[in-house]
């Protein structure tokens, strides 16, 4: 936990085990989340990517806009995070890198944002993996790594 900043730095690294027929067609979901005074869990946003979709020989790192998780067209920010996979180690990894311009819900002006990663197989959540919490954070800085084990037969 990152207390009263507005650019939290998270430095983390998540591992995830895929059998190699599991990755095709599969997703990552990131969701930011701030906590508030009650340690209660609440969803700023979400993004998701079709890790089929994304060539992981090379490295990528990209903004995604953050969507209300009930798809609403309201923005409640942008999520920064890097996709790689090395294929002599089997592993696919993401990197929460930051957030920027995030809204609270109900009107309040800051929260304690943190992001979950879900890898998810057919719609369903198989995996998941969550950053430090930056308390008092509108762009936080994460930092942080998740690592999953793929192997390059279950890629694209």
């Amino acid at each position: 936990t990152i207390k009263n900043t507005t650019d939290p730095v998270f430095k983390e690294r998540f591992l995830f085990s895929v059998e190699p027929e599991l990755i095709q067609g599969k997703s990552l979901q990131l969701q930011v989340f701030a906590v508030d005074k009650y340690a209660r869990q609440k969803v700023i946003g979400e993004a998701d990517v079709r890790v089929g979709d994304i060539d992981l020989n090379m490295p990528i790192r990209m903004w995604f806009n953050l969507r209300d998780i009930d798809e609403k067209p309201t923005e409640y920010g942008d999520i920064l995070f890097s996709l790689s996979y090395l294929p002599t180690a089997e592993r696919l990894t993401v990197v929460i890198v930051k957030a920027r311009s995030l809204r609270w819900r109900n009107g309040k002006d800051s929260g304690d944002p943190f992001v979950k990663v879900y890898l998810l197989q057919n719609g369903k959540k198989i995996s998941k993996k969550k950053t430090s919490i930056k308390k008092g954070e509108k762009n936080p800085i994460f930092n942080e790594a998740m690592i999953f084990s793929v192997p390059a037969t279950a890629l694209p």
